[in-house]
């Protein structure tokens, strides 16, 4: 039992490791499409209508 414990800790840090190797992208995303916002604002002379949602890493703590 304790070499199937092993294996499924292994299994969640991977997932850990993945999500926020996801959630790094999404923020960096988010922040280069704040800069291609800006520029259509400046284009346009518009407001800024769309706002999206920046995430917080998981922490050890939430995967455990």
């Amino acid at each position: 039992m304790n070499k199937h414990i092993l294996a499924y800790d292994e299994y969640l840090k991977k997932l850990g490791t993945n999500l926020s190797t996801t959630v790094n992208a999404y923020n960096a995303a988010y922040k280069e499409f704040n800069k291609i916002d800006k520029d259509v604002i400046k284009i346009t002379g518009t407001e800024k209508i769309i706002e999206p949602m920046q995430l917080e890493k998981p922490t050890n703590d939430e995967v455990q």
